[in-house]
């Protein structure tokens, strides 16, 4: 008997011992028919036929993983639960093609960097891609036909959207403050867009240059593809600095050490911006086309607009930015991103603050090498960043990048204008 078992006992550890290293034998049930599994390349996976279940929010298998790198969801899987990855930090996804449905919240708050959705999912629940802030992208295949209530709002890195000729109805507020949504692609025609039944008001939708396979529809003359998320700006080297004040500006979350901690104690002793309240400036926060103009305008002395006439209707008297506004057309700093229209809100990108930068400097010949592979010849910005490297007001974000089309914080603006004022008094 004993030599019986100890003859199962071996069969059974070598039938182990043929499993993945890091898989369970038996997996982790998340549905009637589905397990989940983590294997040895720190890939997830799920595997089996059926739905998900719905969890609640901390219950999920993997909620004390800390980072979830990968998950591969394999053909069969029909649903992904409600709350399934809320809030996980998760490096990527492989949904199946018959995918049919995603629950409420089911990636809700995750750091998800892009998503493609299957053309056979009919169901998307509330919420369940909002609050992503790190999503980019984000594709829907043939078959979609909706967009659900609040499904990307809050994601304020999105930028790019696929969306089939088969979709019928977006929801309401499915991509509110989605302010950085520039670019959508739409497979249907001009006429067949306009059909699309959009319930409420949707400003990121409005803001967006839409792609049809006839035509684009809200053309903006000073931007081509939209803004990433952001990126700090390395330092350039020593130069001629501008007068820095007697006493540094402290702010809490400025240190001594950031590359943009002088340009700040500048820009602030030289009213061009006093911080955010609370003695805080948010270096890292986005600034919109409203602030850069005002920050050009007050560098330059505040000076008086020579014409009272308004061509926006986006820009109202009164507002913090309204002689600004005026004055920067006058001196043909922008025009605007449309015939009516300035977008004081909408956040500003790498390429149109070099450019701002380099209209205002009269918008010199420049002859130099173009060291970015991201920076094409014909480009709006090209000659602005050539002028710019050149001046030493920007290296870039890396070796051969300047990363045009992301948005650019505060902290960098203050540093391109301190950076510009050195040059203007060397």
């Amino acid at each position: 008997m004993k030599k019986r078992i100890w003859s199962m006992l071996l069969v059974l550890c070598m039938a182990l011992s043929l499993l993945p290293f890091g898989v369970s034998a038996d997996g982790t049930p998340v549905g009637e028919n589905l397990t989940w599994s983590q294997g040895s390349d720190d890939l997830h996976h799920i595997d089996g036929k059926g739905e998900m279940y719905d969890f609640e929010d901390g219950e999920q298998p993997w909620a004390n993983i800390s980072k979830l790198r990968y998950v591969v969801v394999s053909e069969g899987v029909t649903r992904i639960g409600a709350n399934a990855f809320r809030g996980k930090d998760l490096g990527g996804i492989s949904l199946p093609l018959t995918l049919k449905s995603i629950g409420d919240y089911a990636f809700y708050e995750s750091s998800l960097p892009s998503i493609m959705i299957p053309g056979k999912v009919e169901q998307i629940g509330a919420f369940a891609f909002a609050g992503c802030r790190e999503l980019t992208s984000a594709e829907l295949s043939k078959g979609v036909t909706s967009i659900s209530e609040s499904m990307f709002a809050g994601d304020r890195s999105l930028w790019k959207l696929k969306i089939p000729v088969t979709l019928e109805r977006i929801e309401a507020d499915a991509f509110l403050d989605c302010d950085n949504l520039r670019d959508v692609r739409y497979a249907g025609t001009c006429e067949q867009w306009e059909a699309i039944e959009i319930v409420g008001e949707s400003p990121a939708l409005s803001e967006a240059v839409i792609h049809c396979k006839d035509g684009d529809l809200n053309v903006k003359p000073e931007e081509t593809e939209p803004p990433a998320p952001e990126e700090t700006e390395p330092p350039a080297p020593e130069e001629t600095e501008p007068p820095m004040p007697e006493e540094q500006v402290s702010f809490t979350d400025v240190p001594d050490t950031a590359y943009y901690a002088q340009a700040v104690s500048w820009a602030v002793a030289n009213g061009v911006t006093n911080g955010t309240g609370d003695n805080k400036f948010s270096p890292e926060s986005p600034c919109t086309r409203g602030q850069i103009v005002t920050f050009l305008w007050r560098a330059a002395g505040e000076p008086k607009p020579e014409s009272t006439k308004n061509p926006f209707k986006d820009v109202k008297k009164g507002a913090y930015y309204y002689d600004a506004v005026l004055w920067a057309v006058e001196q043909g700093i922008t025009n605007g991103t449309g015939e009516k229209t300035f977008s004081p809100s909408a956040y500003c990108t790498r390429g149109q603050v070099v450019t701002f930068l380099y209209r205002n400097a009269g918008s010199p010949e420049i002859k130099a090498k173009n060291p970015f592979g991201d920076v094409k010849a014909g480009a709006y910005f090209y000659d602005a960043v050539q002028w710019a490297v050149k001046h030493k007001i920007t290296n870039g974000t890396g070796d051969k990048t300047f990363s045009p089309e992301r948005t650019c914080t505060r902290g960098q603006i203050v540093t391109f204008l301190y950076r510009d004022a050195a040059h203007n008094a060397s």
